[in-house]
Order: structure tokens, then sequence, then C-alpha cells
């Protein structure tokens, strides 16, 4: 579905963007390309320190949004430019077309090339990381490193990160809307809501790594314009699409000065890292109260049959031990029958209770309703065999015959769970959930004999907490 785009944008990305920057290069002024570039006021290239009030400064969200907006129709627009079923697919009602394109969407896999889900999906995280950062002035300064302002403005960009990936598959202008592409085999999958932010995340970090030791080191050591441009461009490359489509210099840094104007030493042509405030000091840190809490959790089902996956738990704190609690998640079902697979689906929100203790062990209860979908797939293997016959395997079987050799089943349902579990407190920003049971009750029909309207479910993750440090 997007080999053709992921395909183009490596190119772009290695050819199109750092050929429009030379030619940039060669139509600045001559100064630009020497040895030792004069500047009449070197100490302006720097962009202006934070004063008081712009560390207060709220996000530049007309500007999140026109970048967010850019880019989002340069991908968008690319699928309509190269993807005939997109174009075919525009036609009907598309309000219609579009819930059932996200109703549609079950299990891992989506259909594309290992390379589009776990290099080109998490290139699109990255970029939106960085447009989030070029458009958060409280954290402008910042660069890797073990400060806290680093790290919260990083997970800052990462919650965007995570929204803009939602948008492009589901949103209003999205591929459910544009093209409906979930609602077509084998696009179903949720491979790209996870991959995208997160490994978009650690790309983040690694770039920001490079630009400081690999890129400023450069910079440092060599004065010369064209090769500072091209090392930043070629090394941060997402960083550098960021600015693009921020209508920037493609090598634009926040935290020193451009590349002609950066010199080695001079603190007046580079941000000092400042100081972290000092943090509340407390022998018992996990005790600090959050503002939100993030679980990330192995889940098991056990009752109705064994079903292993994954959750994510968001925590709103209301007091130190009341906290509303919102959780989605998915897994598989296990020891189905020959030629029948099939996985589970949820999403709750609830209310959780923090019991006090003065010990590392935090016990909880907590109650949750919600939505709950199940989906089967059974193959007609006889039907399946006949059409790689015909087509020579089954890897050239045609999207499109999908609907002669399987049949879906699926039933949703709402849903409420009551449970309990118990945490350990290490830090003020890490707790472990040493095991979560919760019992769970829903509506579901049962598909071939296999029930799951109730289920006892077992987990164990890790929590961050943010808001405290």
């Amino acid at each position: 579905m997007l080999d053709r785009f992921l395909r183009n944008t490596l190119w772009l990305l290695a050819r199109g963007p750092y050929t429009c920057l030379f030619l940039l290069i060669l139509t600045r002024p001559s100064t630009a390309q020497s040895a030792n570039p004069p500047d009449a006021n070197p100490v302006r290239a720097l962009p202006e320190p934070l004063t008081a009030s712009e560390q207060k400064k709220k996000v530049q969200w007309l500007h999140l949004i026109r970048d967010s907006g850019v880019f989002l129709g340069v991908e968008h627009g690319f699928r309509l430019a190269t993807e005939a079923d997109t174009r075919s697919s525009l036609k009907g009602p598309f309000l219609n077309d579009w819930g059932n394109a996200i109703g549609n969407m079950h299990g891992w896999t989506d259909g594309d090339p290992w390379v589009v889900n776990y290099v080109g999906h998490p290139m699109e995280g990255v970029v939106a990381n960085y447009i989030w950062i070029n458009n958060d002035p409280e954290y402008k300064d910042v660069r890797f490193g073990k400060s806290r302002r680093y790290w919260i403005s990083r997970l800052r960009s990462a919650a965007f990160g995570f929204v803009y990936s939602a948008e492009f598959e589901i949103g209003p202008i999205s591929e459910a809307s544009i093209g409906n592409v979930q609602s077509k085999y084998p696009a179903q999958g949720f491979v790209d809501w996870v991959i995208t932010p997160g490994l978009g995340f650690g790309l983040v970090l690694l770039q920001d790594a490079l630009d400081r030791y690999v890129v400023e080191k450069f910079e440092d050591r060599y004065q010369n314009a064209v090769a500072r441009a091209l090392l930043r461009s070629f090394i941060v490359p997402s960083r550098t699409l960021a600015n693009t489509v921020g209508f920037r210099q493609p090598w634009a840094r926040d935290n020193r000065a451009g590349v002609r104007a950066y010199r080695a030493g001079d603190p007046s042509l580079r941000y000092i890292d400042k100081p972290d405030e000092p943090l509340v000091a407390s022998d018992r840190p996990w005790t600090i109260p959050s503002r939100v809490d993030f679980d990330f959790q192995a889940t098991s089902g056990l009752l109705n049959g064994r079903c292993i996956g994954a959750s994510g738990t968001m925590l709103y704190n209301l007091a130190p031990s009341w906290s509303l609690v919102f959780d989605g998640g998915g897994c598989k079902l296990q020891n189905m029958p020959e030629n029948l697979s099939g996985d589970l689906l949820f999403g709750t929100g609830g209310i959780r209770y923090t019991i006090p203790t003065n010990s590392r062990l935090q016990p909880y209860i907590q109650i949750r309703a919600g939505v709950a979908k199940l989906y089967q797939r059974e193959v007609l293997p006889d039907r399946r065999v006949a059409l790689e016959r015909i087509f020579g395997s089954r890897e050239k079987i045609p999207n499109d015959t999908y609907p002669l050799w399987a049949i879906d089943y699926d039933s949703t349902a709402p849903t409420i769970s009551v449970g309990g579990g118990l945490k350990l407190g290490l830090t003020r920003a890490f707790s472990l959930r040493l095991a979560g049971i919760d019992y769970t009750r829903t509506g579901l029909a049962t598909l071939n004999g296999r029930p799951a309207a109730n289920n006892l479910q077992i987990s164990s993750g890790f929590e961050l907490r943010l808001g405290n440090w």
C-alpha cells in the first residue's frame, strides 16, 4: 500500500531536500562558502536567549497546525498521486466509508512490507516530533543530555507524535477518510499505531545525540558553511524535513548559531545548558504526587481461552489516592483450531483508588467501563489452494480476492471491568506494576464455539510518572 510512497520518500529524503539545500547555498553570498566567512554581527546569528516571560510562553499552536498541515498534505498528496486504489475509493458516502474503515481495524499487521512499517513510518514519527519541537518555545534551547528540561521537551514531542500518527491513520484527513484504506484486507492492523510514535521517539533521541556528538564536534573543528549545512541536513534528516515544512532553513538549529556564524568556544554563539531547578528532597520519592502517569503492560486473559497481548494506560491523578484511568489494548487469541485465528480489542475508562501505605508496595483497586471487539478469521483452505494454482503462489494472490478464500466474524459489545493490583515504587519517575488482576464481563457473542464474554485479565509492566520532576 505504501511501498511506493516509502521508496519515493526515501529517494526525496536522500536527494530532493539536499539538492535544493545545495542550490540554496550556492545562491547565497560568496562569503558563505569561504573557510572563515565574515559576519557583520555574528552574535545576532544566534536566536535570542529565552527571557523569563518566554520561558512560560505557550506552544505556537497556529504555526504547529500550519506545519503539521503542510506535512500531512504532502503525505496524502503523494498517496493520491501514486495509488490508484486510493483514488478509486474516493467515491461513496464520506462519513459511512470513513466509519467502516475505522470499525474494520483489528490485529497487528497491515500488509505493508517490513521496511515500510519499521523504517518509513518511524521516519514520519520523527518528523512529527521535530515539528512540535520547532513550535515549543519554552524548550527551544535544549540539546541532548541528562537535563530534565531535555527529557520533558522530548516527552512533550512524543505525545504530539502519537496524536499526529493517529490523525494520519484515522483522523478527518487520514488513510481511513481518504481512500478508506483500513476497510480492505490486509490493511486493518494496528502496527503503525505503536511503531510510528514508539520507534519514532527512539530515533529522535538518536538524531539528537548525533547532532550533539557528531555534528557539533565537526562544527567546532571546521568552519566551512557548505560542509556544515550538508552535515546538519544529512545526519539529522528528519529535522531537515520538519524545518522545510515549517518554512525554515533546512539546516536551522535553535540551540546554536547558523552555519556561517557559529564559532567553537564562543559562548555568545551557543546556548549554555541551564541548570535544572532543584527537586524537593525526599527519602521516599515514589510518594511525591505526579500529575499524569502512563502504564505499559503485557496482558493475558485466562478464563474463556487464552489471549496474550499488551495495553497502555493513562492515569490523571485527581488527588494522592484518586485517579481517572483510561486503558486501551488488545490480545491475540491462542490455541485456536486450524484455519481459525482471532484477536480481542478493548478500550475502557474509569476510576482507580490507590490505598495509602508507608512502604514501596502500593495496592490499588479500580473499576472501568468501555467497549470490546472480538474478531475471528476462518480460512477456506481448498479455495486458497485453488487460487494459488491459478496465480502461481500464495504471495501472488490479489488482495481483492480475500472474500473468496476467507470469512470474517466479529462482535462488538459494552464491557465492564473490576479489579486491582500491586505496584512497586522505585523513583519519582518510575514504578513497576508487579501484578494486575481484573475480571471483565462483556456482551460479546460466542463465535465459532469460542466464548469470550467473560474473562480474567492478568497484567504486568511499568509506569512512567510525569509532573513531579
